[in-house]
């Protein structure tokens, strides 16, 4: 129930009807008589302040519960965007995740076709040597005098006794092939 502003106020046919108004000493009646002029007043400023309190205390709950649920009313009741709010909307966002995830995967196989060890990995981390280290294994391995003995043999044979040798060839390390201390030629 709305506040009727009109019948909440006293007004001023009111006061002139409680013999208050345009009287300069209203109370030169006898006691009976201002006695009644009193008693006046009490019961209608009660029914008027009553009246206030009660159209106060409808609407105070209604704006309790009015209050209460918009309070609570969670489904954007403004109507706020995300524009308002700083943020992307949905189709926006899922936009820009797939231009993201395109992206990212366009990286990923790029880095999966680099051949040229991006990673940085070392031949210790995948159980091999290095170049300088077989290089200098093979060093020591042919500096151990091992001179490699090479033959060749025109034919078949039956057994190792059979082979009768053509000629020797020998491989030095660093150095020129020989047959029969010749050096071979190309």
């Amino acid at each position: 129930m709305a506040i009727n502003k009109t019948s909440a106020k006293i007004s001023q046919v009111e006061i002139a009807d409680n013999q208050l108004q345009g009287k300069t000493n209203p109370l030169k009646g006898n006691v009976s008589e201002n006695q009644a002029v009193f008693d006046k007043l009490p019961k209608k400023i009660a029914e008027k302040f009553n009246s206030f309190v009660d159209v106060v205390a409808d609407e105070s709950g209604r704006i309790d519960e009015n209050l209460y649920y918009h309070i609570n009313h969670k489904d954007n009741p403004h109507n706020v965007t995300a524009l308002q709010v700083g943020a992307y909307t949905k189709e926006q966002t899922e936009e820009r995740l797939s231009v993201k995830a395109a992206e990212a995967n366009e990286e990923l196989n790029e880095h999966k076709s680099d051949q040229t060890n991006p990673h940085n990995v070392t031949a210790l981390q995948v159980g091999a040597y290095t170049k300088k280290e077989v290089d200098t294994k093979l060093g020591e391995k042919a500096n151990k005098s091992d001179i490699i003995n090479v033959y060749s043999y025109q034919g078949s044979v039956d057994t190792f006794e059979d082979l009768g040798i053509v000629s020797a060839l020998k491989f030095i390390p660093d150095g020129e092939p020989t047959i029969d201390g010749q050096v071979c030629g190309s």
